[in-house]
């Protein structure tokens, strides 16, 4: 059906004018941020003098608006105009966030009917002034943060650093984890805003001035496994589509991905196409399931209410079906000599089919070379069991690092499923590591032959 709909849309597959609507959006946000105070005319983030050092002024710093927001390491104030920064300190109790709940459907109904809940959105409501989601949607975000214990957030779409300061200060009640968030539009802006921050916050949080495709590869390339993805970048279906298919990729298994701007087509249908072609990760919510072909632009689909985004989760597992699956390329040395994971399907027995692919570069990539090995392994619970320590042959080598010694190597691992119709996916723990370097490991039983470019 989402493939219908698709077709129906008429979408394009590129846009030449989707960076220029990006910038005249951020043209209209420029101009609210700026009538609030955030920047000035320039466009720069206004500037706050220092302060000396001391405690918070007393109260709710927004019924003092001239207030200092002092942070612990000596804090500074605002300037008489500039929006209030406020002082670090904790706005819910921990007990409140104390167990290690299963984030469903279920958690999301009964956290957003909570009294924590109520009293974070009062806490929160209005505040920061340059979060462009609702104020539902933000303390949703924060409460999530505050229950997953999140070691690495993304945020897509930094913009005027809002949304961005609100998971930071959940993250800091935490004490635990890192906010990693991008704008390719934000070199000077985003920085300046983030250095008016208490500084706790701003040790917690990574900006990168980066494309969403340079982002996720620089993620990619650290090894960084997410937790939390809030995707708000560009609203194109092409570009709101290719966030949800990277953040999905380096998200943790059971981890959950918040798509804003549900309300418009772009960001809707991106999320219906993923979950079309991903059945094993689920809405926490009905924005999806509510939609009818009689009205296609009906209102609300929002996984919560009062607000325009979708939550999804992750499966606990890693699925493997029969198209292959790819873990992307990941840095890794050479040589290759197998895989490892584990099978969380209680029974099974068929063919696990697999594509090792091993890239070499060098000489700032004027040179790359390239090497595949690929085959198909019988599997079979009763005899094989669930630990999938599989060895290659050969080793796969990197001949260019032979001659030279002074390579860069990146791996992929590509897995596709045969088994009965009665089993057409297998489910594993995690993503295939790599064997890395020459081993004697068990090996399971290897079926038709190997091939080497």
């Amino acid at each position: 059906m989402v493939l219908r709909l698709l077709q129906r849309a008429n979408y394009a597959v590129i846009h030449a004018d989707a960076l220029e609507r990006e910038r005249l959006a951020a043209a209209v946000n420029f101009e609210r941020l700026r009538t609030l105070g955030v920047i000035d005319e320039a466009g720069n983030a206004t500037t706050i003098p220092s302060a000396p050092a001391g405690p918070p002024a007393p109260g709710p710093i927004e019924n003092d608006p001239q207030a200092a927001a002092l942070d612990a390491g000596g804090g500074t104030a605002p300037a008489p105009d500039a929006p209030i920064v406020r002082p670090l300190e904790k706005s819910t109790d921990d007990a409140d966030f104390a167990d290690n709940p299963s984030i469903d459907k279920k958690w999301v109904e009964g956290l957003i009917t909570s009294n924590h809940f109520a009293a974070v959105i009062a806490k929160y409501y209005g505040y920061p002034a340059g979060s462009f989601v609702s104020d539902m949607e933000r303390a949703f975000l924060f409460c999530l943060v505050r229950a997953m214990k999140p070691q690495a957030v993304a945020e897509i779409g930094t913009a005027f650093c809002g949304t961005a300061e609100l998971i930071a200060r959940a993250l800091w009640e935490n004490g635990t984890g890192v906010l990693h968030t991008t704008d390719p539009f934000g070199a000077e802006r985003a920085p300046l805003i983030i250095s008016r921050w208490p500084e706790p916050l701003r040790n917690l949080t990574q900006f990168y001035p980066k494309s969403s495709m340079d982002f996720f590869m620089a993620l990619a390339e650290a090894k960084v496994r997410l937790d939390i993805a809030f995707i708000d970048g560009d609203h194109d279906f092409e570009f709101a589509y290719y966030d949800v298919l990277m953040a999905a990729r380096l998200l943790r298994p059971g981890g959950i991905m918040v798509i804003d701007n549900s309300d418009q087509t772009g960001p809707y249908y991106a999320a219906a196409q993923f979950l079309h072609d991903n059945p094993d990760w689920v809405e926490l919510g009905n924005g999806l399931t509510g939609f009818r072909l009689s009205h296609p632009f009906s209102e609300p689909r929002s996984s919560l209410p009062k607000s325009a985004c979708l939550i999804i989760k992750a499966p606990e597992i890693y699925p493997i079906g029969r198209l292959p699956r790819s873990t992307g390329q990941f840095a890794t040395a050479s040589p290759i000599v197998g895989f490892s994971s584990n099978i969380e399907t209680p029974k099974f027995h068929g063919l696990l089919h697999y594509r090792l692919i091993l890239r070499a570069f060098r000489d700032g990539n004027r040179e790359i070379e390239e090497y595949k090995r690929a085959g198909k392994i019988a599997l079979d619970s009763s005899t094989t069991g669930h630990a999938l320590t599989y060895q290659l042959d050969e080793p796969l080598v990197s001949h260019l690092n032979e001659r030279h010694g002074d390579c860069r190597h990146t791996l992929e691992i590509e897995l596709a499923w045969e088994g009965p119709d009665t089993q057409r996916t297998i489910h594993l723990a995690a993503a295939p590591l790599p064997l890395v370097g020459e081993a004697d490991r068990p090996r399971a039983e290897a079926v038709g032959g190997n091939t080497q470019a």
